[in-house]
């Protein structure tokens, strides 16, 4: 069950202008009462005498009274796209599920606080249309339809992810692509290069028992959660050496792609903190 009470929010921030003439809390294209300024028009293409700008008036050649003219702040589409693929079904001291949930209630409600629309997009080898949730601005976030995302059977592979673009329309979002990224790279590329009209923020949820804690001598046997293959290891000391480096360069591998188009990648490895997705905004 949600616990509405619990959700805190985050804040975040673009480095482009929202296209909509809508009021928000993000630096806008169109012309309106906001902070940003624009530029110099004549009282008559402007009638707004409260903006009178007495001295640029003065040095005017034609004469003409100029009043300033200042950019509106605007609101912004905010997307979520959900990996519901069987990876991310992976529990131990945290769940990756549950951390995801908690991520997208605070993106919701995130959203909601600063009246930008929110839109939530839900994939694994198709897409899960019983989960989505439209893009609007919702005065308070949709918590049932989250409640049966947080009820949604994960299986299959993420190949949906590379349709998922088509549903996302034109307009520049901030779109948020959670999940384990335990992709091949050549599909990681190919995932960020359909998204490319959007400012991307990959979140990578881990836990830290994927990297195999495994003491030496143990007889283990590993299951791939999406393919179902089953493979039996005896745990060396060289074993454990190769998994630590696949996995360290695994990690670099994503971060070196998600770079390239944009956006470095937020790391979730411990449960979903707030604050620290603040600070990747502004720091």
């Amino acid at each position: 069950m949600i616990d509405n009470t619990s959700i805190r929010e985050f804040h975040y921030r673009i480095a482009w202008h929202a296209s909509s003439p809508y009021p928000g809390a993000h630096a806008g294209s169109f012309s309106g009462e906001g902070y940003e300024f624009q530029r110099h028009q004549t009282l008559i293409d402007n009638p707004n005498p409260r903006h009178l700008d007495i001295h640029a008036s003065a040095q005017n050649p034609f004469g003409d009274f100029l009043v300033r003219s200042f950019k509106q702040r605007g609101r912004i589409p905010v997307q979520v796209i959900a990996d519901l693929s069987a990876s991310m079904a992976f529990k131990s001291k945290h769940s990756k599920s549950r951390t995801m949930i908690e991520f997208i209630q605070s993106a919701a409600w995130s959203a909601a606080r600063s009246g930008d629309l929110f839109a939530l997009h839900a994939c694994s080898d198709t897409i899960h249309w019983d989960y989505h949730i439209p893009l609007k601005w919702y005065k308070t976030p949709p918590y049932d339809q989250l409640q049966e995302l947080a009820q949604a059977s994960l299986q299959g592979t993420a190949e949906a992810l590379l349709d998922i673009n088509a549903y996302l329309g034109s307009r520049p979002s901030l779109v948020f692509l959670v999940s384990d990224f335990h992709f091949k790279p050549q599909q990681l590329t190919a995932i960020l290069e359909n998204l490319v009209n959007h400012d991307v923020v990959p979140v990578v949820i881990w836990d830290d028992f994927e990297q195999l804690p495994v003491s030496n001598g143990s007889y283990f046997t590993l299951q791939d959660a999406e393919t179902g293959q089953v493979r039996s290891l005896l745990m060396r000391q060289a074993l454990r050496q190769k998994l630590s480096r696949v996995f360290s360069e695994h990690k670099k591998t994503i971060c070196h792609i998600c770079n390239q188009f944009g956006r470095q990648p937020f790391f979730i490895e411990q449960g979903f903190d707030a604050d620290a997705m603040t600070d990747y905004f502004y720091s």
